[in-house]
């Protein structure tokens, strides 16, 4: 059961209004709520409530989430369904891929027209990108059959995979470095596969982040693909369109923080992965907010209106870390000014860490900043070149430099400047 906490335990600061909000929850339910098509939902269980066996009592009462079926133009009819479970806890995921089948087609070579079941995980870069995508595909066993379980893998580097617990449980402790377990069952109709994976070991596993990853269960009425039928949470070759793990923390705060702004999943324009100083997580700009999702969630409002932000961006500022660079438009009566803002998530609050005029705009008249982002080792320098003026001149202009922030570079006495991070802030270069 998820709950707000009382408001003795959220932080609200004035800065522009920063609102921090922890989630606190049982670890002892196993349900979820239903996902969107793109999400599969994983619930927080305690540690032993799942047995890697290939039965499907352990899981009574989670909702799963049941990927479409694309029927082969040759295959029987009703002959595929599938339904995919999670659960994890402190130190694994488990996967439950429960597969309605009404015949199996499988050989002891485990060919790719035979029915089978791929996983594929998402390595997302520090700066929120997809490197790569590495898989790992499971044949079920057929015991009467004496057709054994193959699981292969297509991976930079290959996970340890042991056999799961099975019904009768363990005779042994397991020894040695953590493993990915499998157990697989043949059921009335089909078969199920049943998974625990350690986080520590998982491709693309990040704590406090979604895990990209895909299932597509493969099911065979015979050769040639008129016989292939399958079902697929998203489509596995397209890394730009990976479906994800949202486990239940994160996903809840990502949902509690769209009701709490008032806002839809469509006013959300910036959503990436990346560590802004308190540990890696989600950064995400909807409507007029930036905000941080982690087991909880930040946020600060940065304009009066959406309109008046007009880009958020990752910064690299060392080996581990981020910044986010957010360019809003301050507007006033005699005129409106860009600037640009450098955060960095320190505690409960975002801490601005660079802050320059970009641009100025008096009707038809405009000054602008060309900015740079100029990668330096494991960091970034920022460069600014002033871009000739549009109706400006050094005699019409009469503003005094700005005294809150960086000023802005004028294009009649100003040249290129450099900005490096020192000591947590950016600073102007002497050289």
């Amino acid at each position: 059961m998820r709950r707000r906490p009382p408001a003795a335990l959220r932080s609200r600061f004035v800065l522009g209004v920063l609102t921090c909000v922890s989630m606190l929850g049982s670890t002892l339910s196993a349900r979820h709520a239903a996902a969107e098509s793109t999400t599969i939902p994983c619930g927080l269980v305690e540690a032993g409530t799942i047995h890697v066996d290939g039965l499907t009592s352990d899981w009574d009462g989670v909702t799963p989430i049941i990927p479409k079926v694309a029927p082969g133009l040759g295959a029987a009819p009703r002959t595929l369904g599938v339904k995919v479970f999670c659960n994890y806890d402190d130190k694994s995921v488990y996967l439950l891929i429960d597969v309605d089948d009404d015949q199996m087609l499988r050989t002891k070579a485990g060919g790719m027209e035979e029915d089978h079941v791929q996983l594929a995980f998402g390595l997302i870069s520090k700066a929120g990108e997809l490197e790569r995508i590495d898989r790992m595909r499971i044949w079920p066993g057929v015991p009467a059959q004496k057709i054994p379980r193959i699981v292969k893998w297509d991976a930079k580097k290959v996970p340890k995979v042991i056999q799961g617990e099975g019904p009768v449980g363990r005779l042994k402790p397991l020894k040695g470095p953590p493993a990915i377990e499998v157990y697989d069952a043949m059921q009335q109709r089909g078969y199920a596969i049943e998974l625990r994976m350690p986080k520590k070991i998982i491709p693309g596993y990040r704590d406090g982040a979604p895990l990209k990853f895909a299932v597509l269960v493969n099911d065979s009425d015979g050769s040639g693909k008129e016989k292939q039928s399958y079902a697929q949470t998203s489509a596995v070759e397209d890394g730009s369109d990976l479906s994800e793990i949202g486990f239940e923390e994160g996903h809840s705060a990502y949902n509690e923080l769209l009701t709490d702004l008032k806002l839809s999943e469509s006013d959300v324009f910036f959503n990436k992965n990346a560590n802004v100083g308190e540990g890696p997580g989600k950064v995400v700009a909807a409507g007029k907010y930036l905000a941080f999702l982690g087991k909880g969630y930040c946020y600060q409002e940065l304009a009066p209106a959406r309109k008046d932000v007009t880009d958020v961006q990752l910064v690299q500022i060392d080996a581990e870390h981020f910044a986010v660079a957010a360019r809003i438009i301050e507007r006033s009566a005699s005129g409106n000014r860009e600037v640009l803002r450098l955060y960095k998530l320190d505690g409960t609050r975002f801490t601005p860490i660079f802050a320059v005029e970009v641009g100025k705009e008096q009707g038809k008249n405009k000054l602008s900043v060309k900015v740079d982002y100029v990668k330096k080792g494991k960091g970034t320098d920022i460069e600014l070149t002033p871009e000739p003026a549009q109706g400006f001149s050094e005699a019409t202009w009469k503003e005094l430099p700005a005294q809150d922030i960086e000023p802005l570079l004028l294009p009649w006495q100003d040249k290129k400047a450099r900005y490096i991070l020192k000591f947590g802030k950016y600073e102007k270069s002497e050289k």
